[in-house]
């Protein structure tokens, strides 16, 4: 399987790109965990000042992905503020 997120740089702008296509990029529990760890990964990087995010096909994104709730994932998922808030959003005021 390919990389569900991916990271790139120029520069100082990093591109992260959701790939999943074929569910419109709907953020199922794979694809929040490997966002959230490439927004780790840029924590530890120097000189980013932009993140542009992108997402493969023809939808960037349509939200949760509902499938996988319905097929009972649904209890793996955390809060939103929880990963979304309180870890992602914090390391993007830290870029220069």
């Amino acid at each position: 399987m390919s990389e569900r997120v991916t990271l790139a740089r120029d520069g100082a702008v990093a591109f992260i790109e959701f790939r999943r296509p074929e569910r419109h990029n709907a953020l199922d529990v794979a694809t929040a965990e490997a966002f959230l760890a490439r927004c780790r990964e840029l924590e530890r990087e120097n000189g980013v000042r932009a993140v542009v995010l992108a997402g493969r096909g023809s939808s960037f994104g349509v939200g949760g992905d509902l499938a996988e709730l319905r097929a009972g994932a649904g209890a793996r998922w955390r809060p939103v503020p929880s990963w979304t808030v309180t870890r992602v959003a914090p390391c993007w005021p830290t870029m220069p």
